[in-house]
Formats: C-alpha cells, sequence, structure tokens
C-alpha cells in the first residue's frame, strides 16, 4: 500500500469485519485518487 495516498481528505473505502474481542480486520482498502473517489 502506497500510504503516501492516505491523507486528511482522502476519500476511502474498505469492508471490515468485527471479531469477537472487538478487533476490526480488512483485506484491502480503496483510497481516492486524482479526486477519483472509490465506488461505496
Amino acid at each position: 500500500m502506497n500510504r503516501v495516498a492516505l491523507v486528511s481528505i482522502a476519500g476511502a473505502f474498505a469492508l471490515v469485519s468485527a471479531a469477537a474481542d472487538g478487533k476490526i480486520t480488512t483485506g484491502r482498502v480503496a483510497v481516492s485518487k486524482d479526486g477519483v473517489k472509490p465506488p461505496q
């Protein structure tokens, strides 16, 4: 993952799952680039 793309104004989309102990995990994260937001 390119962490430079994660800025405070970036749109992001992720499908997450929560475990019984409260931890959340995801397999992938889609982040906006060049003004194009990820599909939701």
